[in-house]
């Protein structure tokens, strides 16, 4: 069951995140630090979807990769004046969803 963290818990536990990331890339410990990294990149993203109303709770066992968590907000993006357009670069954007080239403009 997952729990849900209120704005606090979740200022300290991202405070808590960047001070393990800081420490990671000072004594050179990489891949820790892009496991850090990614964890952020997951969170921040489900995020973005949940409070777009486009989540959707994997099934017991399953997970969303970044990829689809990715290509789920680029795909948002298309649409003009969607909360994914304003917020994510193009950048972040460019890829390809269900095969297909993505082109933000």
């Amino acid at each position: 069951m997952e729990m849900i963290q209120d704005n606090m818990q979740k200022y300290e536990n991202y405070r808590e995140q960047m001070k393990r990331l800081k420490k990671a890339l000072n004594d050179e410990f990489y891949l820790e630090a892009i496991f850090i990294e990614y964890a952020v990149m997951e969170d921040r993203l489900e995020s973005a979807l949940r409070h777009a109303g486009k989540w959707k709770e994997p099934k017991p066992g399953k997970f969303i990769s970044l990829q689809d968590k990715k290509n789920q907000i680029a795909k948002m993006a298309e649409q003009k004046n969607s909360m994914a357009q304003k917020y994510f670069p193009a950048i972040f954007c460019v890829g390809s969803f269900n095969g297909k080239p993505i082109e933000i403009h």
